[in-house]
Protein backbone atom coordinates (compact mmCIF):
# COMPACT_ATOMS: atom_id res chain seq x y z
CA UNK A 1 0.00 0.00 0.00
CA UNK A 2 2.96 2.61 0.70
CA UNK A 3 4.26 2.50 -2.63
CA UNK A 4 1.04 2.50 -4.09
CA UNK A 5 -0.26 5.84 -1.65
CA UNK A 6 3.62 7.36 -3.66
CA UNK A 7 2.35 6.72 -7.02
CA UNK A 8 -1.42 7.59 -6.47
CA UNK A 9 -1.47 10.33 -3.66
CA UNK A 10 -4.48 11.51 -4.74
CA UNK A 11 -7.04 9.01 -3.80
CA UNK A 12 -9.20 9.70 -6.60
CA UNK A 13 -6.65 8.79 -8.59
CA UNK A 14 -5.77 5.62 -6.18
CA UNK A 15 -9.64 4.79 -6.67
CA UNK A 16 -9.67 4.80 -10.37
CA UNK A 17 -6.48 3.47 -11.15
CA UNK A 18 -6.11 0.39 -13.92
CA UNK A 19 -3.03 -1.26 -12.10
CA UNK A 20 -5.02 -0.44 -8.45
CA UNK A 21 -7.66 -2.54 -9.65
CA UNK A 22 -5.62 -5.51 -11.09
CA UNK A 23 -3.37 -5.50 -8.18
CA UNK A 24 -7.14 -6.10 -5.88
CA UNK A 25 -8.07 -8.84 -8.15
CA UNK A 26 -4.98 -10.78 -7.93
CA UNK A 27 -4.44 -9.99 -4.26
CA UNK A 28 -8.21 -11.23 -3.52
CA UNK A 29 -7.53 -14.67 -6.17
CA UNK A 30 -8.58 -13.42 -9.46
CA UNK A 31 -6.78 -13.78 -13.03
CA UNK A 32 -4.47 -16.07 -14.00
CA UNK A 33 -0.80 -17.00 -13.06
CA UNK A 34 0.33 -16.36 -16.67
CA UNK A 35 -1.68 -12.99 -16.36
CA UNK A 36 0.13 -12.03 -13.87
CA UNK A 37 3.52 -13.25 -14.77
CA UNK A 38 3.36 -11.02 -18.27
CA UNK A 39 1.78 -7.90 -16.86
CA UNK A 40 4.09 -7.65 -13.07
CA UNK A 41 6.34 -5.41 -14.52
CA UNK A 42 3.72 -2.85 -15.70
CA UNK A 43 2.07 -2.19 -12.06
CA UNK A 44 4.15 -0.32 -10.86
CA UNK A 45 5.40 -2.09 -8.12
CA UNK A 46 9.31 -2.36 -6.67
CA UNK A 47 10.95 -5.48 -6.98
CA UNK A 48 9.83 -6.20 -3.13
CA UNK A 49 6.18 -4.93 -3.92
CA UNK A 50 6.21 -7.72 -6.68
CA UNK A 51 8.20 -10.22 -4.42
CA UNK A 52 5.09 -9.27 -1.93
CA UNK A 53 2.28 -9.92 -4.51
CA UNK A 54 3.77 -13.06 -5.69
CA UNK A 55 3.71 -14.13 -1.88
CA UNK A 56 -0.13 -13.40 -1.26
CA UNK A 57 -1.13 -15.02 -5.08
CA UNK A 58 1.06 -18.11 -4.00
CA UNK A 59 -1.14 -19.01 -0.48
CA UNK A 60 -4.05 -19.60 -3.38
CA UNK A 61 -6.70 -17.29 -2.07
CA UNK A 62 -9.78 -18.35 -3.46
CA UNK A 63 -11.49 -15.86 -5.45
CA UNK A 64 -14.03 -13.12 -3.17
CA UNK A 65 -11.34 -13.17 -0.17
CA UNK A 66 -11.20 -10.04 1.52
CA UNK A 67 -8.42 -10.34 3.51
CA UNK A 68 -4.62 -11.68 2.44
Amino acid sequence: MEELREIYPDVEDFISSTAVARLNGYACGYGSEEALNSGLDELGLSEAGSERLLEIVERGLKPGCVSP
